[in-house]
């Protein structure tokens, strides 16, 4: 299994869920922007991992933007449901540079000195500023800035600071749809190394392997692009979209993971892959609410007795050696080095858990930062939304993870599918997930199978299970 993860409150719980399998080989996982900038997710994964016990698991850099902009600053709403930092203010370090919230990549003319102009202006989060960020104006008419999905010039354009200040060029010839061009690939290296990962692996692996992607499809885009001939193995299980219920944007048309790069999206849904859709028409049935965050509470409180009397006992021959809560920062250059290394080694063929493995058991310190970060999101879920997340948080990326192990846990439909690109009339709304009508007309367009129901019961008791390890 490969996972691609924005990694935010969600994503942590589902590379939890999926490490309580002792018998799933999780051959790397790629961080990509969306609830939070690309470098700060893929420091958050390796965080999440090395407290899950899986160091080992290399951590890639995928896509730092959107395929139609140069520039990602998350947004308001994706903070407000995972923190500033992605996980809830329980992350590795305070963020305290505009930087770390900013994702552009090498090959773009807009570095992060042209994104992040910083000001002596600012306020103080714990002992760190947090300073203001001035945007320069867009040069050479083609450079687009994504916030959390939107055109720096969109009415929804909100970013996740609320002291950031924003100047530009209003520019005429900029379309406030956005730019439907390709993903900015070359042969000059510029893919970043995470899809690089994904293709060789699929290469090898075959249809063994099954790529879970819970943020945007940017880099599914782009692995396809460089290399066409892997959509005929490629097994994905994406959480995104809606088709029966409302999405989670700001126009309750489009789902938050399909506003980031509709074109993308609407690129992989047209390959041909082998794709299973798990969308707000499931997740919303899933809400993960008080009672279970309190049993990985208690279940943390039996478990660290048990390791104190453990310790105390007179037979015991040597002192326990305790796995380090600590979190050592990885390089870049540690994190390059793992992801060759895990390319060019040879690795045992992934299996599929398809009967119940012996379960992972987490530290205490381990199930204690799990409930942390789930309440923050059950609390900030149920302000957003009193009406329809009383019992909790939807578990969007857990059921993902969860349906690429057992996929009997949820019933589709096959349909021709297409994200719309554009707003307006004739068009429909940027960002929707609906069904292709060009398939009603061709009997051989590609189908997605489209979650429509979930024995969310089942996987709720399960999932909740697996973390408390009893």
């Amino acid at each position: 299994m490969i996972l691609d993860v924005d990694t935010g409150i969600d994503d942590a719980l589902a590379l939890a869920y999926l490490a309580s399998f002792t018998d799933i080989n999780l051959l790397g996982v790629i961080g990509t922007y969306g609830n939070v900038a690309v470098d700060t997710a893929v420091r958050n994964t390796e965080y999440v991992l090395e407290r899950l016990g899986l160091r080992h698991i290399p951590v890639m850099r995928g896509s730092a933007h959107p395929s139609w902009a140069r520039c990602f600053v998350p947004d308001a709403g994706c903070a407000q449901f995972h923190g500033i930092d992605g996980l809830g203010g329980f992350g590795p370090v305070p963020l305290g540079s505009t930087a770390d919230f900013l994702s552009t990549d090498s090959s773009s003319s807009v570095d992060r000195a042209d994104c992040a102009q910083s000001t002596d202006r600012g306020r103080i989060i714990g002992d760190r500023p947090i300073r203001t960020i001035r945007l320069s104006p867009m040069e050479n008419g083609g450079e687009l800035f994504s916030i959390g999905g939107y055109p720096l010039h969109d009415i929804h354009a909100n970013p996740s600071i609320d002291d950031f200040s924003f100047s530009f060029a209003a520019d005429g010839d900029v379309d406030t749809n956005g730019t439907a061009g390709n993903a900015d690939i070359d042969d000059d290296g510029d893919i970043p190394e995470g899809v690089r990962f994904l293709i060789d692996q699929i290469r090898r692996f075959g249809r063994d392997v099954t790529v879970v992607a819970t943020g945007p499809l940017t880099d599914i885009d782009m692995a396809i692009a460089e290399a066409p001939d892997i959509t005929r193995n490629l097994r994905l299980v994406m959480m995104g979209g809606s088709l029966t219920q409302e999405g989670n944007c700001w126009d309750l048309t489009a789902e938050t993971n399909m506003i980031q790069d509709p074109e993308a999206a609407d690129r992989v849904f047209h390959s041909g892959a082998d794709i299973t859709m798990v969308g707000l028409d499931v997740t919303h049935q899933c809400l993960l609410g008080g009672t279970a965050t309190r049993r990985w509470r208690d279940a943390a409180s039996l478990r660290g007795q048990s390791s104190e009397a453990h310790r105390r006992a007179p037979a015991a021959s040597s002192p326990s050696s305790a796995q380090s809560e600590t979190f050592a920062q990885s390089t870049s250059s540690k994190v390059s080095a793992q992801s060759k290394a895990s390319v060019t080694s040879p690795a045992p063929t992934p299996s599929a858990a398809s009967t119940p493995s012996p379960q992972r058991m987490f530290s205490p310190q381990t199930l204690r930062f799990l409930a942390d970060i789930a309440d923050f999101s059950i609390a900030a879920n149920l302000k957003a939304d009193a009406r329809l997340f009383s019992a909790g948080m939807p578990l969007h990326d857990p059921l993902a993870a969860a349906v690429a192990v057992d996929p009997t846990l949820v019933s589709c439909i096959d349909l021709p599918m297409k994200v719309e690109t554009q707003t307006g009339d004739f068009h429909g709304t940027r960002g929707r997930t609906i069904g292709d009508p060009e398939g009603l007309i061709n009997p051989g367009a590609p189908r997605v199978h489209v979650a429509l129901n979930v024995d969310a019961e089942r996987f709720l008791d399960e999932f909740s299970t697996r973390i408390a390890g009893n």
